[in-house]
């Protein structure tokens, strides 16, 4: 008897700690390359050790006896932890996005770096506004607030429960990626706007000077207006940023 309770409670355990993991493995800053796989799951089971004893309290689970049913439930779980992180990665595709809509404009489009938060190659520009986005996250105690959300998941969305909550939470993806595309045009079009009228300026100094050299003229041009706007604009983008993260972390806890 004693045998049957202490395997329950370590397959309970085993699920909670799922979809925690499902979270660390995906949300921006627990996911960074930098951070060890070892010491992901090391972070996971620390926290999960944490939290059992409440929820153990509070949740009354029924563990299938046989494997598969097992197994899927640890799908379940980890579907919930993704689903949760992969919001939060989109939240922080806005910042990168923006800087993808005008580097090219600056004259960086060429040159690229590897992010480690969102692991493929970004534009200059784009990796300096994620890091920004990270900050910003930090900021809002944004690490402590997806911890909070994955506890919060537990008790309102119980193991099991995935079928009735995948309605609402597929809406809240959607919702969030159509989002990033508005706040990174918002971040992103005064620069835009001033990199076009000097574009413009350019073209007219081509055509009344042809003889001078308006390729190599142009690249010095654009690059310091570029940086000049983008630091004048910088308490504007916190301020969006800081916005769109708050509204849409609350969005999470709306939605459990």
């Amino acid at each position: 008897m004693l045998t049957d309770y202490l395997v329950g409670q370590v397959q309970f355990f085993l699920l909670i700690m799922m979809r925690m993991l499902g979270m660390i493995v995906v949300a921006p800053f627990f996911s960074s390359v930098l951070i060890p796989m070892r010491m992901k799951a090391t972070l996971a089971l620390g926290i999960t050790f944490v939290i059992f004893p409440i929820l153990s309290k509070q949740l009354t689970l029924t563990i299938p006896e046989d494997i598969i049913s097992y197994v899927i439930l640890i799908a379940n779980e980890l579907i919930v932890g993704v689903s949760i992180g992969f919001v939060i990665a989109i939240i922080f595709g806005a910042f990168q996005l923006a800087g993808q809509f005008f580097s090219i404009q600056m004259g960086f489009g060429i040159s690229e770096v590897f992010d480690p938060l969102s692991q493929v190659h970004v534009p200059l520009v784009g990796q300096f506004l994620t890091l920004l986005g990270s900050l910003i996250f930090l900021l809002m105690d944004g690490h402590l607030v997806l911890i909070e959300a994955i506890y919060e998941s537990y008790t309102k969305v119980p193991v099991l429960d995935l079928v009735k909550s995948s309605g609402p939470l597929s809406k809240l993806i959607i919702e969030v990626f159509t989002s990033m595309f508005t706040v990174a045009l918002k971040i992103s079009l005064p620069i835009i706007g001033t990199l076009f009228i000097v574009t413009l300026s350019m073209g007219l100094l081509a055509k009344f000077a042809p003889q001078m050299n308006i390729l190599m003229l142009g690249f010095p041009i654009y690059i310091t207006i570029g940086f000049v706007m983008l630091i004048l604009l910088l308490p504007f983008i916190v301020e969006n940023g800081r916005s769109f993260m708050d509204v849409y972390l609350r969005r999470i806890f709306q939605l459990f």
